[in-house]
């Protein structure tokens, strides 16, 4: 996958924006620093927000699998686990996956991706609605409400008012790959470009 070097008015690339605000998601005491605790809290978050006890099957695979997105793209060979990571840390680390074709970190985004959309998926029908999607992605990824019905539109790509399985891997992604600062995927999170 390609970064871009798009700058932004507050002269940030687009890429760094996009991944701070990534980031941002799982520094839920925003404190500008994540650690592995902080990705096996956001994992519990999410649990807890789907009203899925600690110990569920789900909930404990969802939190392994954070602490895999930690160990994989964010502090490789323990780098950060010590201290923890900056938020520039954490967008130094995800240039170096994403530059980097089959990258182990590439597995384990897909694995959470599946993961969070069958704790989203509440009425087990195999497609999240949007009450489902905007819920979680508000409670679980700390995303302004507005931002997550936006990014149900743009993952609602058939405009059906479900996403699939496939349509949220899409978009995700899409929100790591696009270079273009108005593209709705690149403000999944919330609002990627200055006014």
């Amino acid at each position: 996958m390609e970064t871009s070097d798009t700058r932004t008015a507050s002269g940030q690339d687009l890429f760094t924006r996009k991944i701070l605000l990534w980031a941002g998601c799982f520094d839920g005491d925003r404190d500008f620093h994540v650690s592995r605790n902080d990705f096996a809290l956001t994992a519990d978050r999410c649990s807890s927000d789907a009203g899925l006890p600690g110990d569920a099957e789900l909930a404990v695979q969802i939190r392994e699998t954070l602490r895999k997105v930690w160990d994989t793209a964010v502090s490789p060979e323990g780098r950060y686990d010590k201290h923890g990571a900056s938020l520039n840390d954490v967008v130094d680390s995800m240039r170096q996956v994403l530059a980097t074709p089959d990258h182990p970190a590439t597995a384990t985004f897909i694995e959470f991706t599946q993961l969070c959309f069958r704790l989203w998926d509440t009425d087990s029908d195999g497609y999240i609605s949007e009450a489902e999607f905007v819920t979680h992605w508000h409670g679980a990824l700390l995303v302004a409400p507005q931002a997550a019905l936006a990014a149900f539109r743009h993952a609602d790509r058939d405009d059906d008012g479900r996403i699939t399985v496939e349509d949220l891997l899409g978009v995700s992604f899409e929100f790591l790959s696009t270079t273009d600062p108005t593209s709705p995927a690149a403000s999944l999170l919330g609002r990627i470009h200055d006014s």
